[in-house]
């Protein structure tokens, strides 16, 4: 994956579990229920939504046009910690990347996915979905090479 083509999104929010037991029957990664959340944002509006359970964790894809671009979003969600806020009391801070893959043709007959610039628009349109839904926004970051 190449950092410099997705977005990062931060948000704070409690109501997604970061604390409890996991069990062994499940994922083994927090965020599900992050995604539950997304793919119920996204779900009327874009095409072939669905939640998808990764190694990693979790992600929400679904397909995008906008203008003559047309490709698939993946919404990868990741737990990223706690944060203490100004009472003591821990927060949960959370990163969404946005990753947009294009699909093209090869010789006009296999369509490859290759990963693209997320065009603005429809990193507007991912913003102005979520941004309501979410108790606290950090931020919204192009290319941002995690450490």
């Amino acid at each position: 994956m190449n950092e410099l083509l997705s977005y990062t999104y931060e948000f704070i929010d409690t109501r997604f579990d970061l604390t409890s037991e996991l069990t062994d029957d499940s994922n083994q990664c927090y965020g599900e229920d992050v995604a539950k959340h997304l793919y119920q944002l996204f779900k009327n509006d874009y095409k072939n939504t669905e939640i998808v359970e990764e190694d990693w964790g979790w992600s929400v894809i679904f397909d995008a046009e906008n203008d003559n671009e047309k490709g698939t979003i993946a919404l990868c969600i990741y737990p990223w910690g706690f944060l203490d806020d100004l009472k003591g009391e821990k927060e949960y801070l959370w990163r969404i990347r946005i990753v947009f893959h294009k699909g093209q043709k090869l010789l006009g007959l296999i369509k490859l996915n290759k990963q693209a610039l997320l065009p603005t628009s429809l990193a507007n349109n991912i913003s102005n979905k979520i941004t309501p839904s979410i108790t606290k926004l950090i931020g919204m970051h192009k290319g941002l090479v995690w450490q």
